[in-house]
C-alpha cells in the first residue's frame, strides 16, 4: 500500500490486516517505520540509503512471505524504480500495488487506486475484491491456486516443502507457528 504521505495508508493496511486474520488467515502488517527503526537502524539518516531500505524491505518481506502469511507493507510514494528492487526478491506475481492518494505522484504501476482517507471499510472490501480476483486469497465465488489449505483436503507435511519448514520451525521453539500448523494441517502434524 503506497501513496503520498499521512494519505490514510496505515488505517487502510491494519484494517486489512484485522479483516483477513479474522477470516482465518495468517497477516501481518510491516510499515516502512518498522524496517526503519529495526533492520535499517545502522543506515537511517544517510543520504544515499533509500535503494538499501527498500531492499531490506523487500528481503524482510521474503521471508514473512515464505513463512506463509499474506504481509501487507506500506511506504510513502513508492516509485517504480523501488518496486522494480522488491522485484528482484520477490516474483511481481505474488506483489499487488494498491495506490491511496487523490492522485499518482509517481510512475509506479498500480493494481489499484482508491481516494486519500478513503472510508476504511470500503478501502478493505475494494483491496479484498481485488486479492481473491488475482487468486491471491480465496473467497467464496473464487478460486486460488495459493491458498491450497483452504481447497484441498489436510495436506501433509510431506506434500508441501514450506510446511515442513513451518514445522521445523515449531519444534525448535517458535510456538506462535504451533497454533498456525494445528490450523493447517491438523493436530496429527505437530506431534511428527
Amino acid at each position: 500500500v503506497t501513496g503520498p504521505r499521512d494519505s490514510g495508508k496505515k488505517p487502510l493496511a491494519k484494517a486489512l490486516e484485522q479483516q483477513l486474520f479474522d477470516e482465518g488467515k495468517l497477516t501481518y502488517f510491516l510499515g516502512i517505520g518498522s524496517v526503519l527503526y529495526g533492520v535499517d537502524a545502522d543506515i537511517k539518516g544517510r543520504e544515499d540509503s533509500q535503494t538499501e531500505h527498500i531492499r531490506r524491505l523487500a528481503e524482510v518481506a521474503h521471508i514473512i512471505l515464505d513463512a506463509g502469511a499474506i504481509l501487507i507493507a506500506t511506504a510513502v510514494e513508492l516509485s517504480d524504480k523501488e518496486l522494480g528492487i522488491i522485484q528482484q526478491v520477490i516474483a511481481p506475481d505474488r506483489i499487488v500495488t494498491v495506490w491511496v492518494g487523490d492522485s499518482k505522484t509517481t510512475d509506479v504501476n498500480i493494481d489499484l487506486m482508491l481516494p486519500g482517507r478513503v472510508n476504511v471499510r470500503i478501502g478493505v472490501d475494494s483491496v479484498i475484491s481485488l486479492l481473491a480476483g488475482k487468486g491471491c486469497i480465496a473467497r467464496p465465488g473464487y478460486e486460488s491456486a495459493w491458498n491450497f489449505r483452504l481447497n484441498e483436503p489436510r495436506a501433509s507435511v510431506q506434500q508441501h516443502s514450506s510446511l515442513k519448514v513451518l514445522c521445523s520451525l515449531e519444534r525448535s521453539g517458535t510456538h506462535w507457528l504451533k497454533a498456525m500448523i494445528a490450523y493447517v494441517l491438523g493436530q496429527e502434524a505437530l506431534e511428527k
